[in-house]
């Protein structure tokens, strides 16, 4: 009797992993992706040339800079 049982659990063992081993298999998923056109970007007055400059000398370093105007207009 004592056998019967040893064999009815390693049997219900084997079972169990062989399921989980085929439960387990990866299945290719397929994704729809979708692409949004972004909208235009239209720069209406370029900015000066040289608006940011950098001096060095002995007393250390100057920076000078230009403020710049930007407008963004949402469509």
């Amino acid at each position: 009797m004592k056998n019967t049982k040893m064999k009815n659990i390693i049997g219900f063992f084997i079972m169990a992993v062989v399921l989980m081993i085929t439960g387990c298999k990866e299945t290719p998923v397929e994704k729809e992706v979708i692409i949004v056109p972004s909208k235009t970007v239209i720069v209406e007055k370029a900015p000066a040339e040289k608006s940011t400059s950098i001096t060095l000398d002995k007393k250390g370093v100057e920076l000078k800079s230009e403020e710049l105007d930007v407008k963004i207009e949402n469509d």
